[in-house]
C-alpha cells in the first residue's frame, strides 16, 4: 500500500473539503462498501474479531462451552439456533452482555422448551462468513450426526448492513446451507430475514431484505435434493405495509425496527412452533 506524505495528505483534505457534500457522502459510502468486500467475503469463513475484538472471541468461547455441555441424549429433540443478535437475544444478551432491548427475551426460550431442547449459538453482529467460521468449532459432533437435530438459521441482515450486495449476501447464506447439508444429518430451517427499517449508512435496506428472501426461496429449493431444507416466513408479520409501499415496521414488537423485543420474540416463537 502506498502511503501519502503529510504535505500530500493536507492537499487531499483541502481538495475533499471543496467537494459538494452529496458527492462526499456518495464517495464515503462506496469506499466503505469496497473496503468490506475486499477484507471479507460472505461465503468464506473468517472470525468476527475484526469487528468486535476480544469481545467476539469471548462470545465464541461461551458458545463452544455451551455446545460441550449440551446433552444430546436428552428426552426432547435438540433445536439449535444459528445466527446473529436477533437470536442471541434469546439468551438475554448482546455479545454476552445484558442490554435493555433484550429484557425479558430469555423467557421466550420456555416456549421452545415445550417440545425441544434449545441450544443458542448466535453472536450479535455476525455475518454469514462469521457463522461459517463458528459452526465447525461450536457444534458438538453428536448434534451434527443426529437425524433428530433441527437447526434454525437466521443470518444475513448484517451482511446487508455492512454494505454487501444482495447477490453477495445470498451467496453467503447458501454457503451456510451447503456446510450444514454436508456436515449434519438433521432438519435445516432457514428463516427469512426479518423486516428492517433501522437507519443504515448504506441507505434503506428493506428492499434488499425482500430481494434476499426471494432469492433464498429459489436457491434453497435448488439445493434441497435431500428434502432436509425448509424456508420459514414467520417473521413477515413485523412488516405492516405490503411490499412496494412505504416501509412500516410494527414498532410495538420491534422498537428499534431491527430487533424484536420480548413480545415480538414470543409471537415469532409461537409461529415457529406451529410450523416446525
Amino acid at each position: 500500500m502506498q502511503l501519502v506524505n503529510s504535505k500530500g495528505f493536507g492537499a487531499a483534505v483541502v481538495a475533499m473539503a471543496c467537494l459538494p457534500t452529496v458527492l462526499l457522502w456518495g464517495l464515503w459510502r462506496q469506499s466503505a462498501s469496497e473496503q468490506v468486500s475486499e477484507m471479507e467475503r460472505p461465503e468464506l469463513p473468517v472470525d468476527g474479531s475484526r469487528h468486535f475484538g476480544e469481545t467476539w472471541w469471548k462470545a465464541h468461547e461461551r458458545n463452544q462451552a455451551s455446545g460441550q455441555r449440551f446433552q444430546c441424549d436428552a428426552s426432547k429433540p435438540p433445536l439449535v439456533f444459528l445466527g446473529d443478535s436477533i437470536l442471541e437475544s434469546l439468551l438475554g444478551t448482546e455479545l454476552g452482555r445484558a442490554v435493555p432491548r433484550t429484557q425479558g427475551v430469555a423467557e421466550v426460550l420456555k416456549i421452545y422448551e415445550r417440545h425441544w431442547r434449545p441450544l443458542v449459538l448466535a453472536i450479535a453482529g455476525d455475518q454469514t462468513q462469521h457463522l461459517l467460521y463458528r459452526m465447525p468449532k461450536e457444534l458438538p459432533g453428536c448434534l451434527q450426526s443426529s437425524s433428530k437435530s433441527t437447526f434454525l438459521v437466521l443470518i444475513g441482515t448484517n451482511n446487508l448492513g455492512a454494505g454487501f450486495s444482495v447477490e453477495q449476501t445470498v451467496k453467503g447464506i447458501m454457503a451456510v446451507a451447503e456446510w450444514l447439508l454436508e456436515n449434519t444429518q438433521g432438519r435445516l430451517i432457514f428463516l427469512h430475514l426479518l423486516p428492517r427499517n433501522k437507519p443504515s449508512r448504506h441507505g434503506q435496506l428493506q428492499s434488499k431484505v425482500a430481494a434476499v428472501n426471494g432469492a433464498m426461496d429459489v436457491e434453497l429449493a435448488l439445493r434441497n435434493a435431500s428434502g432436509r431444507l425448509e424456508v420459514n416466513r414467520c417473521g413477515s408479520f413485523f412488516l405492516l405495509e405490503p411490499p412496494g409501499k412505504t416501509v412500516k415496521i410494527w414498532e410495538e414488537l420491534m422498537p428499534d425496527r431491527l430487533h424484536p423485543n420480548d413480545q415480538g420474540h414470543a409471537r415469532l416463537a409461537e409461529c415457529l412452533m406451529e410450523s416446525i
